[in-house]
């Protein structure tokens, strides 16, 4: 299955897997690493925000109590990655 990497919403690690979320409600189980798959995306379009979470920077809607918001989901961000995602994000 293809798609354009500015439709990744973000992605999440599930033990050997990653999930994909797309920007059309599609979630695609892609048998590989987070890390894996991080290594073929922008960098400066995507940021891992946890030990388990990749988020396109794009596509975030908000941010509140260390969590970023992405339409209905909610990404955690740890503490350790905090002070950079908040710097990194397109918000006023």
């Amino acid at each position: 299955m293809k798609f354009l990497p500015s439709s990744i919403l973000f992605l999440q690690a599930d033990h050997v897997y990653t999930r994909i979320f797309l920007s059309d409600g599609r979630e695609i189980l892609h048998r590989g690493s987070l890390s894996a798959f991080f290594q073929k995306l922008n960098v400066n379009q995507f940021a891992r925000t946890h030990r388990s979470y990749i988020v396109n920077l794009d596509q975030v809607d908000g941010y509140s109590q260390g969590k970023i918001l992405i339409g209905q989901h909610v990404v955690p961000i740890s503490r350790s990655r905090k002070k950079e995602i908040v710097q990194r994000l397109p918000l006023l």
